[in-house]
């Protein structure tokens, strides 16, 4: 955050204006932070270690995930 409580924006590559928002060296972690923080506020379930890598979609809603689930991975 800036001294005036806005968040703290960087150039980034050979951007002419600030337009990266950044958390020190921990941004990644403060974007996953917020969306966990945001899924359990909606009370949905949080699966650590559950990659989706596609939405089932029915009339234009979701309807489930397909996804791995790294823990059945790394037990071989």
């Amino acid at each position: 955050m800036t001294e005036d409580g806005k968040i703290d924006q960087r150039f980034f590559g050979a951007q002419s204006f600030r337009r990266t928002c950044f958390v020190g060296d921990k941004t990644g972690r403060a974007f996953l932070d917020t969306l966990i923080r945001k899924a359990k506020e909606l009370d949905l379930e949080v699966m650590d270690g559950l990659f989706i890598f596609h939405l089932l979609k029915k009339d234009g809603k979701i309807q489930g995930a397909l996804g791995i689930d790294r823990k059945d991975q790394c037990d071989n």
